[in-house]
């Protein structure tokens, strides 16, 4: 494994499989792409790039829709949801291939990753929420003024479920990035980083 300067960033090449990418054979345009797509995940996990506004604004958008409520009427720190996700991300490159056809972005790169375990802390935190809200007769929209015992429990729930879940990581996905090439410099396709952050934090 190479540890690339941060605690939370791993990159790692699994020496025992054979079909590992193996660094020392990639051209100089290869690695380049690879050392692009490595920053640009890195950027990821470190709160670079607007990764982490998207997970949050996700959050808020889906706990609104599930509960009726806003995170705000709850005090809920959806910052810190975004920086738990996205903070898990550690990641794998499998392939790097530099292209010269027509109508293809010059460089795609495929990796295997992991983050936090969003799929988890989603299931228990919406089943924990609503059974909450339940025993508080908060169902739904309509409350004009909520108490603060009733924010604090909510957030209780939220707090200690991401103390739960800080270490636990989800199943390896698999996911690519695109990149077109502007002289000797590469730049991720708008395009394909959405997708890219919509499937590994599951921004569905």
């Amino acid at each position: 494994s190479l540890d690339i300067g941060d605690d939370n960033i791993e990159v790692t090449w699994d020496l025992e499989d054979e079909e590992a990418l193996d660094p020392d054979q990639l051209t100089a345009d290869e690695r380049s792409l690879e050392e692009q797509c490595e920053a640009t995940l890195d950027s990821i996990a470190s709160g670079g790039g607007d990764a982490r506004t998207r997970v949050a604004e996700h959050f808020a958008q889906t706990f609104q829709q599930r509960t009726g409520y806003a995170v705000g009427e709850f005090s809920i720190d959806t910052n810190a949801y975004a920086e738990w996700a996205t903070e898990g991300l550690s990641y794998r490159i499998e392939s790097v291939y530099v292209f010269d056809e027509p109508g293809t972005a010059p460089g795609t790169v495929y990796f295997e990753a992991t983050t936090a375990d969003i799929a988890g802390f989603t299931e228990e935190f919406y089943e924990r929420a609503y059974t909450y809200l339940s025993e508080q007769d908060l169902h739904g929209a309509g409350v004009s003024a909520l108490s603060n015992a009733q924010r604090s429990g909510l957030q209780e729930i939220f707090n200690d479920l991401l103390d739960k879940y800080r270490d636990r990581t989800s199943d390896e996905l698999f996911a690519g990035l695109e990149f077109n090439r502007f002289g000797d410099a590469w730049a991720v396709t708008d395009e394909s980083y959405s997708e890219a952050v919509q499937h590994m934090f599951w921004l569905y």
